[in-house]
């Protein structure tokens, strides 16, 4: 049986954005906004039937700092880690999931972020249904800084069509 969970990761050098979306009720089940890379097995072996994601380093043109080089070891800290639990990790690149939710490549992280915010349903309470209130939580309801990127990364894996028409997950692909 194919889980209707997946689990996006906004990469980091020491912690990363971690959400967890089921794309079948349009719910944000968990989200973190600085998980601990060193605990991954625990959140590997929590959602090991669920499909992964990963948000990619993508060139945009321009030079790098030494952060972008330890995010791209903590990103193959975590496939490595992922196939004692026989886990796929599918890369994506910010990119990708732009123009996938934004229809464009050039959009900032407020825009990215409300252009996500669209594709759930409002039933929360207070100015912002998507989000909600504590007595009124909405679909996203506790979602801040590194999990939107990383919700953004679950639900491009989730709703794309280059994904959802294959019969496997493509295992170190880059899109």
């Amino acid at each position: 049986m194919v889980s209707n969970l997946v689990v996006g990761v906004d990469p980091g050098p020491e912690t990363s954005g971690v959400a967890v979306y089921d794309f079948r009720t349009t719910r944000l089940v968990y989200q973190v906004a600085e998980f601990p890379n060193k605990n991954f097995g625990r959140l590997l072996l929590r959602y090991k039937g669920a499909r992964w994601a990963v948000e990619m380093v993508s060139a945009y043109g321009k030079a790098v700092g030494e952060s972008v080089f330890l995010t791209c070891i903590a990103i193959g800290n975590l496939e490595e880690r992922a196939k004692d639990f026989d886990v796929e990790i599918t890369r994506i690149t910010r990119p990708f999931a732009k123009v996938f939710i934004c229809n464009s490549r050039s959009v900032k992280g407020a825009e990215f972020n409300k252009g996500l915010g669209e594709k759930f349903p409002k039933v929360g309470g207070g100015r912002d249904p998507v989000k909600g209130i504590k007595s009124q939580p909405g679909a996203l309801y506790g979602i801040a800084k590194h999990g939107w990127a990383a919700l953004g990364i679950a639900y491009t894996m989730a709703h794309s069509e280059s994904y959802l028409n294959r019969p496997e997950w493509a295992l170190g692909r880059t899109v």
